[in-house]
Formats: structure tokens, C-alpha cells, sequence
């Protein structure tokens, strides 16, 4: 009789718990891997998202048309940032010139889906920033630098004729520019102004985008027009050019562009503080009857300026007291010795500190014996900063009107309306400054 012997066994106990718990790590580790596998898609997919918000609120500068950026985004349209991120797809308020949505929404997407990270947490945009926190930690895309490249940039530029003649005194008034822009609720407006003399002409305030401008010759409606691309911080160098296909700018003598008197435009001052405040001296509590000298303060230095000398005009700051209208400023005295039409230009930085809260204000200020001027209907040069700012040097030209022979002062500074903190000042500097008379 043959006999068997059966090896075969099972598990112990022992042998049986090992092997779960091997299991059970391969299978922890399988989950972890996975896991964290997720998490970098997430990642991912909210820098995706964040860049594409970004792109929606400011535009895409890498898209062109004929070699020009043509993409703008919501600020490009609005002139304005939004208000909440709900703004990119659903007009918030009837706003004239809204043209999105600006996201992509996929069918089967609700129109709150873009809003929120990976992770189903609200994405936040803080006005310069957009941040996904959904992973535990923050997840950021700058969007822009400073509120005031894309808000407020300058359009400069010079008018002539076909003979390369200027607009002068007979002529000033004979031209006009214009340009378009969104602004808000207002939807597209267009502002108009004369050129000087010289035929330079500045906007401000002047949102990034594509912006028509024209140049009209109003006794024949001779209309030139141009579309040009503003981009953030725009420094339009060389100034934009019009110039009209006829002889324009010649009166009846055939002197050319001018009219009256001599028509060559006389310096009254021409200061790049190269070394020195070319003349200008500083005064506390120069304008709009301020009374707060220990709070006001102004000097020359070599680096104030915009690539070396400049001036510049401090104010606030020192304590913690609550400080209300601090002012100052830098005179300058000249003599207009033929009659006719003052023209300034100058170069200037606002720049507040971020600890400002936002109904602490600071203007620049021009006076001309003792008269501001500024943008209609301010009374002060740019745009108002208030909460903390920096404008950037900003160029502008400004008409002083008419004056007669005689002594006349010229005032360069700023105001600022309140301040309740040591580490809450203005400083606004100056460089560049043309001052001419053309009779």
C-alpha cells in the first residue's frame, strides 16, 4: 500500500497577521503616492487658473494684432479693475463698454466655478493679486505692480502742418484734440483739448487699451486719426505725431505759426537740476492757507530726479499725531518782458507710503502767481492719491495763459489732507522744467 504525506499547509496566525500589515503599507504607500500624485495636478490646475484670471482682468500681453498688443482684458474695456472676480463674467452693473465674459466657462460649469481653486475654496483678488489657499498654502499670481500703470498713463504728443509749422497764438485755438476712453460707468468718453503753442498736447488719467486719437483742424473739419496702444506705464517715446496734409499754420503776413509780436517763444526758466535747484527756493505751507510747517519739508538732491537732479517736497510723517492739510513748495521768480500766452511743462512722481488710509489724500500742485492750476475741474496736476500710491514720473504740459510784462512766480509743491501716523508721508518731486512765453 502506497502512503501519501500531505506538505501542504496553512497560514499561521502569525504568518497571516505579517501579511496583512505588508498589505496594508503597500497599500498606505499606493494611497500616499496617489495622493500627492493629486495634489501636484491641483497645484497645477490652480496656477492655470490663476494665470487665466490674471490674463481676463488685465489681458494677455503676448497676444498681438499687426504687431501691436491687442489684448486688454476687463481693465482695457472697463477702465477700471473689477469690483469682485464676478465681474469677468456677468456685467455688474449695466456698464456700457463690458464686452465679456472674460473667462471661459465650460457648459457644464456654473458661472461660479472659475472663482474657486482646485480644492473648491474661493480664489481672492485683493486689487494687485490673485491667491488660491485651498491646499494650505497660498498659491499667488501677481496681476499688476501698481494700480496707476494700468489707470492712469499719459498720451503725449505734437501737432503740425504740411510745412512742419507750429500751431502758435493764431492758430491754438483752430486745433483740437481728442481721445476715447472707457471710464466705468460712464462707458466711452472723450476728452478734448487745444495744443499749446509749441503744438505739444498731454492727456492723462488715460486707462491702458487701444485708444483713438484725432487731430482736427476745425475751420475745415480736416480730421486726422490714429489708434494707438497704451500699455501699462506707457511712456509714449518718441510723442505721438499728427501732422495736418495742408499748410495749416501761417497767417496772413506768411510769418508762419504764431501770429503777434515776435512769435519766437522766450525761456522764462529751463531747469534739469543738473547740479544745482536752478533757482528754485523751498517755503512751507505754500498753498490752499495751510498752517503746519514742522510737517512740511523740501530740498535738491542729485537722485530726485527722474535719471539725476530733482526737487522734492515731503510732507507728514515725524509722529503719530493726527495732522490735517500740510503743504509745500519751491518758488521760482521771472520776468515776461514781451506779452503773450505761458506755457509750463514738467516732469513729476506722487508717491504716498501704503501705511495712508484710504481718505488720507495727497495732490501736485502748480500755481501761478498764486493761482492753481490743474485739470479741469481740479485744481490740482494728475490724479488724486489717496490710501498710498505712486504715480511714476509722469510728463504734462500745462497752459498758464496770458501774461503781460511784469514779475511773475511760479510754484512747484504738494498738499496733503491728513495724516495720523509716524510712518505716513507724501513726497512728490519735480524735474524737467520748461517754462516759456510765446508772444
Amino acid at each position: 500500500m502506497t502512503s501519501y504525506v500531505n506538505n501542504e499547509r496553512g497560514l499561521t496566525l502569525i504568518e497571516l497577521t505579517i501579511l496583512i500589515v505588508v498589505v496594508a503599507i503597500l497599500a498606505g504607500l499606493a494611497m500616499q503616492s496617489a495622493t500627492m500624485a493629486i495634489e501636484d495636478v491641483r497645484k497645477a490646475q490652480a496656477e492655470i487658473r490663476l494665470e487665466n484670471l490674471a490674463h481676463a482682468i488685465v489681458g494677455n500681453p503676448i497676444l498681438t494684432a499687426h504687431g501691436i498688443r491687442s489684448d486688454f482684458g476687463y481693465v482695457g474695456d472697463i477702465g477700471a479693475l473689477p469690483t469682485s472676480l464676478r465681474d469677468l463674467a456677468i456685467n455688474p452693473g449695466g456698464l456700457p463698454t463690458w464686452n465679456g465674459p472674460y473667462v471661459d466657462i465650460d457648459l457644464n460649469e456654473d458661472t461660479l466655478s472659475y472663482r474657486t481653486d482646485p480644492w473648491g475654496v474661493a480664489i481672492s483678488f485683493d486689487g494687485s493679486r490673485l491667491t488660491s489657499t485651498g491646499n494650505g498654502t497660498a498659491i499667488s499670481q501677481v496681476v499688476l505692480t501698481a494700480t496707476n500703470h494700468y489707470l492712469y498713463n499719459n498720451v503725449i504728443g505734437l501737432v503740425t502742418d504740411n510745412a512742419d509749422s507750429l500751431p502758435g497764438a493764431s492758430f491754438v485755438d483752430s486745433v483740437r484734440l481728442e481721445i476715447d476712453f472707457p471710464r466705468g460707468s460712464s462707458g466711452l468718453i472723450t476728452r478734448s483739448l487745444s495744443p499749446e503753442l509749441d503744438g505739444v498736447f498731454s492727456f492723462d488719467s488715460i486707462p491702458v487699451g487701444i485708444r483713438t486719437v484725432r487731430a482736427i483742424w476745425l475751420p475745415d473739419a480736416d480730421t486726422l486719426t490714429r489708434a494707438i496702444a497704451v500699455l501699462p506705464n506707457y511712456q509714449n517715446r518718441p510723442p505721438l505725431t499728427f501732422r495736418f496734409t495742408e499748410v495749416y499754420f501761417s497767417d496772413t503776413s506768411g510769418s508762419g505759426g504764431g501770429g503777434g509780436g515776435s512769435g519766437n517763444p522766450d525761456t522764462l526758466i529751463n531747469a534739469s537740476f543738473t547740479g544745482s535747484n536752478d533757482g528754485f527756493v523751498y517755503a512751507d505751507d505754500l498753498f490752499r492757507s495751510t498752517s503746519q510747517p514742522s510737517y512740511a519739508d523740501g530740498s535738491y538732491d542729485g537722485s530726485y530726479g527722474q535719471s539725476g537732479g530733482g526737487l522734492r517736497v515731503t510732507l507728514g510723517g515725524i509722529n503719530g499725531n493726527d495732522i490735517d492739510s500740510m503743504s509745500g513748495g519751491f518758488e521760482h521768480t521771472v520776468t515776461v518782458t514781451e506779452a503773450g500766452d505761458v506755457s509750463l511743462q514738467l516732469a513729476y512722481r506722487l508717491d504716498l507710503e501704503s501705511a495712508y488710509e484710504s481718505g488720507e489724500c495727497s495732490h501736485v500742485l502748480v500755481s501761478w502767481n498764486g493761482t492753481l492750476y490743474g485739470e479741469s475741474p481740479n485744481d490740482y496736476v494728475g490724479s488724486e492719491l489717496c490710501g498710498g500710491g505712486d504715480s511714476n514720473w509722469q510728463t504734462v504740459v500745462i497752459s498758464l495763459g496770458y501774461a503781460t510784462p511784469g514779475s511773475y512766480t511760479l510754484a512747484l509743491g504738494g498738499f496733503n489732507n491728513a495724516k495720523t501716523a509716524s510712518n505716513e508721508w507724501t513726497e512728490i518731486s519735480f524735474d524737467d522744467v520748461l517754462l516759456v512765453v510765446t508772444p
